[in-house]
């Protein structure tokens, strides 16, 4: 029996990716340098510690350029882009449906918590949510498990209790080996990428509701 639901938060709640993406290109841009796709997807879902952009710039440019002086530029200009963004189609209604319902309800977030919570008040969902997991309360973010079995051992619930959803590989591995059903919902920007080891993909949150999802467990 499914009693809880555990959202990813970047690219699936509200799509901060492509503003986090646009505003490292228009860096890059600046020192006539380009940062692919292939390669700035290393880090969706997770964290720099899976790709750095700076140290790629560097790598490109062959220029000696300081963290401290390039990291808050793109913060700025990111912040900019990604507080114009609303909720993704289909969110509102899935967490209001499950919330009704009584499920109990999760984020599982790679970002830090001033980020998610920030973005979550703003959007007005925060008092939704049972619990909100960032990186600062594990020792280890997206692939790997942790935020998943933190966020379910918070619900008081069995990680085969839980649907997660996700829209990155390194968050879909992250659910899966924390025990959790996986619900792939890829944005603009993560439709390219291969996310079929997760157990259902949906093109989008609004494509589904709270009873076809529960029916798969029927």
């Amino acid at each position: 029996m499914i009693k809880g639901f555990v959202f990813d938060f970047d690219g699936l709640i509200i799509d901060t990716e492509i503003p986090e993406y646009t505003a490292w290109k228009e860096i890059y841009a600046r020192f006539n340098a380009t940062l692919p796709f292939e390669e700035w997807s290393k880090c969706l879902g997770s964290n720099y510690n899976s790709f750095d952009p700076v140290q790629y710039l560097i790598s490109q440019t062959g220029l000696p350029l300081d963290y401290d002086e390039i990291l808050p530029q793109q913060r700025v200009r990111s912040h900019e882009l990604a507080y114009q963004e609303d909720a993704l189609p289909g969110v509102r209604s899935l967490i209001g449906e499950a919330k009704a319902a009584g499920l109990l309800l999760a984020v599982a977030s790679s970002s830090d918590a001033a980020w998610v919570h920030g973005h979550l008040e703003r959007l007005k969902l925060k008092p939704l949510f049972n619990t909100i997991c960032t990186e600062e309360d594990v020792a280890r973010v997206k692939p790997e498990p942790d935020l998943f079995r933190l966020a379910v051992d918070r619900l008081g619930i069995k990680p085969g209790e839980a649907v997660a959803f996700e829209d990155t590989r390194n968050g879909i591995q992250s659910a899966k080996e924390a025990g959790l059903f996986c619900i792939a919902v890829p944005n603009q920007l993560t439709s390219s990428l291969d996310l079929s080891k997760a157990d259902w993909k949906v093109n989008s949150l609004a494509d589904i509701s709270l009873k076809i999802i529960l029916e798969r467990f029927a």
